[in-house]
Parts: C-alpha cells; sequence; structure tokens
C-alpha cells in the first residue's frame, strides 16, 4: 500500500507491502493524507537485510547515506534507512531478528520518516524540532530541553491555565522559514502523546526550559540562542546535518526570540512565561516591565 502525506508543505510518499501489519497502524498519518505525489518517498520492508553496531549511525555509500536506526545510543541497530544524495528516494530494511514484531517495524517507520524528512527539509528552509509546542491568540510558542526536562509538562500547564491555549504537537513540530514570516506546524510525530493536527501559527518565541527551585525568564541572544535551538533540531547530531541545517538556525535566531526559562512545574511559571510572551509581542523589552523571577 502506498501513502500520502503533507506536512509542514512538504509531500511524500511511503509505501508498505500489502497485507502488512503497519497497514492498520498508521492513525498518526491519516490526518495528513494528501493526494499529491511526494517530494521524497520512502520504501519499506522489501528486503530483511542485516546490521550492525549501536545507536544511531550514517555512513557514506557510492549513491547517498546509509542511517542505522536505534532507540538509543546503547540500543542495538534495529532497521538501516538508505537514501539517495538528494535524500528525496529512501529504502528501509529490518534486520532479522525484528523483522516480525510490529512495535519494532513501527518504530523503525516513524524513525526512517522523521530521519528523511529531516534530511530532506534541511537546505529547504524547514526544521524538526524535538519540542513541545502550543498555540494561543493564533500564535505559536515551542518549548525546547533536554529529554526529561519538563517540556509537554509546561505544555500542559498552559493548557490548563493560559484561555485559550492549545497543543499542536508534542514531541516533533515542524518550523519553516518563509521570506515574510516563520511558522510552526503539527506533524505525525508527537512522542507518547497522540497530537496529530495538520494545522500551522506563526511562530512567535522559542522557550528553552531548565528546572529550577524558583521561576525566572530572560532573553538568550547570539550564541546562546543558537546552542538552545541546534540541540533540539532533530538530526542535527548526525554527520552532514550541521552544514545543511546551519543557515536556517542562524536565520531562526535573528528573526525569532529565544528566551530560557528556569521553572517549577506549577501554575506560576506558565503564567509568567506567558506574560513575558505578551509583552513580547508588543515590542517592548519584557524585562522593562517584568521582575525576572517569581
Amino acid at each position: 500500500m502506498i501513502q500520502r502525506c503533507r506536512v509542514a508543505g512538504f509531500n511524500f510518499d511511503f509505501c508498505l507491502p500489502d497485507g502488512h501489519p503497519l497497514c492498520l497502524e498508521l492513525d498518526n498519518y491519516l490526518p495528513f493524507s494528501c493526494s499529491e505525489a511526494g517530494d521524497f518517498r520512502l520504501r519499506c520492508f522489501d528486503e530483511v537485510r542485516p546490521a550492525e553496531g549501536y545507536g544511531m549511525s550514517v555512513a557514506g555509500t557510492d549513491s547517498g547515506v546509509r542511517i542505522g536506526l536505534a532507540p538509543s545510543p546503547e540500543s542495538p541497530v534495529l532497521a538501516t534507512l538508505e537514501l539517495n544524495s538528494g535524500y528525496s528516494s529512501g529504502v528501509l530494511s529490518m534486520i532479522p531478528s525484528c523483522a516480525d514484531f510490529p512495535a519494532a517495524c513501527k518504530f523503525a517507520l516513524d524513525t526512517a520518516l522523521m530521519v528523511q524528512f529531516a534530511f530532506y527539509t534541511a537546505s529547504r528552509g524547514g526544521l524538526l524540532l524535538h519540542a513541545s509546542a502550543v498555540v494561543t491568540d493564533g500564535h505559536g510558542v515551542a518549548f525546547l530541553g533536554k529529554s526529561g526536562t519538563g517540556k509537554s509538562t509546561h505544555s500542559r500547564l498552559w493548557t490548563r491555565n493560559i484561555p485559550g491555549a492549545t497543543l499542536l504537537n508534542d514531541d516533533n513540530p515542524v518550523v519553516r522559514l518563509f521570506p515574510g514570516d516563520v511558522l510552526v506546524y503539527g506533524s505525525p510525530w508527537s512522542g507518547k502523546t497522540h497530537c496529530y493536527k495538520p494545522v500551522s501559527a506563526p511562530l512567535r518565541g522559542l522557550v528553552r526550559l531548565r528546572q529550577a527551585p524558583f521561576n525566572s525568564i530572560g532573553r538568550l541572544e547570539d550564541v546562546d540562542a543558537y546552542l538552545a535551538i541546534s540541540s533540539s533540531v532533530s538530526a542535527f547530531h548526525l554527520e552532514g546535518m550541521r552544514d545543511l541545517l546551519h543557515e536556517s538556525v542562524s536565520s531562526l535566531v535573528q528573526r525569532i526570540p529565544v528566551y530560557r526559562l528556569d521553572c517549577l512545574p506549577n501554575a506560576e511559571a506558565a503564567q509568567l512565561c506567558h506574560e513575558f510572551f505578551l509583552v513580547s509581542l508588543a515590542n517592548i523589552h519584557p524585562e522593562e516591565l517584568w521582575p525576572r523571577s517569581t
């Protein structure tokens, strides 16, 4: 079967063998279904191939790149993704010991599509972020941070305590840079949260979270802002991706304010961040009006 999707204005196709168990496990992709042919395409599970090593890895081939897919740096490779030199065509194969396990196949499919999406869109103004994003008053805000920092918790605090705030995506929203604006989009990849919305909003702020025994917020500039964003861009650490993504990350730093929020997991943290965000939208320097801590 062939599934066609449109995410953040990019079309892609993926093909599963007829009757494959995953043909009934594609709920996250269905809201993004479209009829147009893909800008890039992925063929899945036609072959079973052995693989070695641990963690994600990238190696050059005569025709493109080969990427080993694994759930964590300590986990063995479960599948390999081979992409052509332009990243528009890919082949995904499982290792023999995992080929008959639907959960392993689902991990491989989702991860392969995210990686191919990141590679293909990197030079086309697209950034796949490891973040949680909300929309409030028609504007998008994305929360960044290391795993376990509390990105999902902070988004929930916004949706519960900021009137009108809604969750856009809880793990991998997409940012696109256009000449006149920067938009943040929902995607089929939202971690453990079933939030698959084919919608977008103007991105108006990026917030790097850090756990603390108090609530305090301030703006990051220049190198600090660049590092805050780049460390949250999917596949940025993979060989060859940094050069492709550098221009987009640099442009994003110049166009969208980046903040750091040291915070507790409480309503006051969300309210402080929201107030700071509202003032920044009014083109007033927030620190001239607001105390930095609560």
